[in-house]
C-alpha cells in the first residue's frame, strides 16, 4: 500500500469556534487532561466491565477484547470511544475508519478502545443498505427492504429474507469468515464487525446492555427537563451566528425517546408542564418509575447519547466524524450539567482507496488521481476530463463509481469489502499499522 496525502483536503481544520469545546480537537496533551478531569467520577466499573465482557462473548469477539475490557477495572484507566449506527455489513467505509482511528489512538495512550453500536436509532433508510461496485463497474446495492419501520434497530429481526441477503453479501464480496444465524439485526452486524476486527482488542457494546447503568442519567433528564430545555436554548442562541442546523431538540421535545407497547420508538415531549409520548400523556412519576424498573424502554437522542455514554464509560477521548464534531460545539455545558467533562476530541482519519490498475490507467492518460477526486460533485467536469484523455466510457463509469460514487466522497458511500475483497492482505491491519491518527490530511491509498 502506498499513501499519498492530499494537503488541500482535510477532515478537520482548526477554527475560532474550537473555543466552544472543552478544549480544541487534537490539542497536545488533551488525552491526559481529559482523563484527569473525569478521574474522580464514581463509575460503576465492575458492572460496566461485566456488561462489556458478556456482550462481546455473546457476539463471538475474541480474548483480546476481553483483556482490553478488564483493564477498565483499574481506577486510572479510561477509554477511547467511537461509534456508529449498525449499518448493513458495516455500512460505508467511514465506519471502519472511525474504529481504526480509535484503535490507533488507544494504542498510543495504552487505553482500551470501545465501539458504541448505536442500535437505539430507528433510521432504517440510513442503516439497512450498503453499496459496492460490481465487476462491470456499476454500483450494486445490498438492501434489507422487508424490515419494520419506526422501531429501534436493536429490535429488528432479520427473518429468512434477511439471512438470504446477508449470505449473498458474504459470498459475492468474498468475506473470509462466516456468520452464525442470528435473528437480531444489530447482533448480526455486531458479530460481523467483531470478526472483521479480530485480534485488535476492539470492544463492542450496544446501549441496551448498559441501560441499568443509565438510570441516573434518565432520571436527571426527566426531573430537570426545564433546566435541560433552557440549557439547549441558550446553546442554540449562542451558536446561531455560526450558521448550520445542529440537532438540538425542537420546541416541545426532550432529548429522550420511549418505546411504546407496540415497539415503536417515540419522542418524549414536554408541553405545558406535561410529558407525553406518541400522543399519550405520561406523568413525571411514571417516567421515573420506568427509568428505575424498565430503563431499556428509554433511549437517548443524537445530542444526549455522547453525554450518557461518557457518564457510564470512563472516556478520555472520543473519535468523531465531521458532523459529530459540529454538534459537539453545543455540548460542553450539557456534559457539565451531568457532572462529566467533554472528552478529548479526535477527528477520524479520512481516505480514498484506488486500485493500482485504475491509478495507472488515469496517469497513463495524463489524469492526476488527486485532481480527479477533488472534482467530486462536479460529475460533468470529471467526465469531460476523462473523455478528453481518451479513456473509454466503460472505464469512466467504473472510475467514477469507485472514486466518487454519486459525486460524494468514497468513504461515505462504498462498503469496506469493495476494497478488501480485492486486496491480497488485511487492509484493516495494514491501515492500523501505517496511518497516523492525528494527521488530518485526506489520504489517497494505492492498493
Amino acid at each position: 500500500m502506498v499513501e499519498e496525502p492530499v494537503d488541500t483536503a482535510r477532515i478537520y481544520i482548526p477554527a475560532e469556534s474550537d473555543a466552544l469545546y472543552e478544549e480544541a480537537p487534537l490539542s497536545p496533551g488533551g488525552f491526559v487532561r481529559a482523563a484527569a478531569r473525569n478521574r474522580h467520577l464514581p463509575y460503576q466499573r465492575e458492572a460496566l466491565v461485566k456488561a462489556l465482557i458478556d456482550y462481546n462473548q455473546q457476539i463471538g469477539n475474541d480474548f483480546a477484547a476481553k483483556d482490553a475490557a478488564l483493564t477498565l477495572l483499574q481506577p486510572d484507566v479510561q477509554a477511547v470511544v467511537t461509534g456508529q449506527q449498525p449499518g448493513f455489513m458495516g455500512g460505508p467505509c467511514y465506519t471502519i475508519l472511525k474504529a481504526i482511528s480509535a484503535l490507533s489512538i488507544a494504542r498510543r495512550y495504552d487505553a482500551p478502545a470501545i465501539f458504541w453500536i448505536a442500535s437505539e436509532d430507528h433510521d432504517l433508510d440510513e442503516a439497512a443498505s450498503t453499496l459496492s461496485v460490481d465487476e462491470a463497474g456499476n454500483l450494486k446495492k445490498y438492501r434489507l427492504d422487508h424490515l419494520i419501520r419506526g422501531v429501534a434497530l436493536e429490535d429488528i429481526r432479520l427473518g429468512e429474507r434477511g439471512f438470504e441477503i446477508v449470505e449473498a453479501f458474504l459470498k459475492e464480496m468474498r468475506v473470509p469468515f462466516e456468520l452464525p444465524a442470528n435473528p437480531s439485526y444489530s447482533g448480526t452486524i455486531a458479530t460481523f464487525l467483531s470478526r472483521l476486527f479480530k485480534g485488535t482488542g476492539l470492544i463492542f457494546i450496544e446501549p441496551k446492555y448498559l441501560k441499568t447503568l443509565c438510570t441516573p442519567f434518565f432520571k436527571k433528564e426527566i426531573t430537570e427537563t426545564e433546566h435541560v430545555r433552557a440549557l439547549f436554548q441558550k446553546e442554540k442562541d449562542s451558536l446561531a451566528p455560526l450558521g448550520g442546523d445542529l440537532p438540538f431538540p425542537k420546541e416541545g421535545e426532550t432529548s429522550l425517546f420511549l418505546r411504546s407497547d407496540s415497539g415503536k420508538r417515540e419522542r418524549i415531549h414536554w408541553v405545558e408542564n406535561r410529558f407525553s409520548a406518541g400522543g399519550r400523556k405520561i406523568s413525571e412519576e411514571e417516567l421515573v418509575a420506568i427509568a428505575e424498573k424498565d430503563p431499556a424502554r428509554i433511549s437517548s437522542s443524537v445530542m444526549s447519547r455522547p453525554v450518557m455514554a461518557a457518564q457510564v464509560i470512563p472516556t478520555a477521548a472520543a473519535v468523531l466524524g465531521p458532523g459529530e464534531l459540529n454538534y459537539f460545539l453545543g455540548l460542553k455545558n450539557y456534559f457539565r450539567f451531568h457532572g462529566v467533562s467533554m472528552p478529548w476530541l479526535v477527528p477520524r482519519i479520512s481516505s480514498t482507496f484506488i486500485f493500482r490498475e485504475d491509478a495507472e490507467l488515469l496517469k497513463g492518460h495524463g489524469v492526476d488521481p488527486v485532481k480527479f477526486i477533488q472534482f467530486r460533485g462536479r460529475g460533468q467536469e470529471q467526465i469531460a476530463m476523462l473523455k478528453e484523455s481518451g479513456i473509454s466510457g466503460k472505464a469512466i463509469n467504473r472510475i467514477q463509481n469507485l472514486l466518487t460514487p454519486h459525486g460524494k466522497m468514497q468513504e461515505r458511500v462504498l462498503n469496506w469489502f469493495t476494497f478488501q475483497s480485492k486486496y491480497s492482505g488485511n487492509l484493516l491491519m495494514d491501515l492500523l499499522d501505517k496511518l497516523d491518527p492525528e494527521d488530518m490530511r485526506h489520504r489517497l491509498l494505492y492498493i
